[in-house]
This record gives C-alpha cells, structure tokens and sequence, in this order.
C-alpha cells in the first residue's frame, strides 16, 4: 500500500522556523476541528478502498473504518489520490467519548497520485459525494501581505 500522508509538522517555532519566516512562506491558513480520534490514511489498493492506521491495514481502528466505508458510495473518491482521515467511534475512546451520532469516517484532506493536497473545496466534494464527513471548518482566510505574524499572533 503506498499512500501520501500529512508532511511532518512541528508546533510553532520549534522547528527553530520563526512565524515571521512562516508567514513569509504561505499567505493563506485553515483551521479545523482537533477531532480526538485515531488518524486514518484511505487508498484503493487491490480494487478495493483500505484504511491504513498508524503502520497498519489491521488495527480495530482501520476495520471499523473499513466496516463504516461499506455504507458510504466510495466509488465517487478518486483511485490514486490518497484521503487522510479521522477516525471517530465510540469504543475507540482516545479522551472524548464521542455520541453514537458523531460517529464516522472524517476527511482531513487529500493528496493526489503527483502528491498535490486537495483543496479543502475539494476535500468537501469528496465527501459530499461519498456520504462520508469533513472535519469542520473553524476559519480561514488570507494573512496581509505586510505585517502577516502580528494578524497571525492576534487569533
């Protein structure tokens, strides 16, 4: 199985990047919902859509993930791009015991098979069309061009 996870991230600063340098680099931010669930990598390997956990295709996580995708119209996802998702269900309890109701399979975001994220208005289509369900959306926007790290330090 070979998918395209998150790159690596480190907290603010340390990766001894200042947010100046941060804010230099990239104009736009999203903010979504910290879900408490277990991150879930989705591919179609093998003719078939597989949820890949923290190393493995076999944990409880990535089969009750896989269990949850056979009720959703998978087939509108696109075969080689791979989907990174949440995976919220109420004996995989991580420290929020989520209702029955929040239970699901998340999208994060998506890579395409070139390793190109998916816009987030892309990651919701995918979802949409697939009945499963995006991470919500806390806010969005444009950094100024002038001044971006004091606009960014005031959220």
């Amino acid at each position: 199985m070979c998918v395209t996870p998150f790159p690596r991230f480190f907290n603010l600063e340390a990766d001894e990047v200042s947010i100046d340098e941060l804010c230099a680099r990239s104009m736009r931010w999203e903010a979504t919902e910290k879900l408490n669930g277990s991150l879930g990598l989705l591919a179609h390997v093998g003719g078939e859509w597989r949820v890949l956990t923290q190393r493995s295709c076999h944990s409880e996580q990535a089969q009750w993930a896989e269990r949850r995708l056979r009720s959703c119209a998978v087939a509108a996802l696109t075969e080689g791009t791979s989907y990174l998702c949440e995976i919220l269900f109420r004996a995989n309890l991580v420290a929020v015991r989520y209702a029955d109701e929040d239970e699901g399979v998340y999208l994060l975001g998506a890579y395409d098979a070139r390793g190109v994220e998916l816009s987030r208005t892309q990651v919701e289509a995918a979802a949409a069309a697939s009945g499963l369900r995006c991470v919500p959306l806390v806010g969005c926007g444009a950094l100024p061009a002038t001044n971006g790290a004091a606009a960014l330090r005031a959220l």
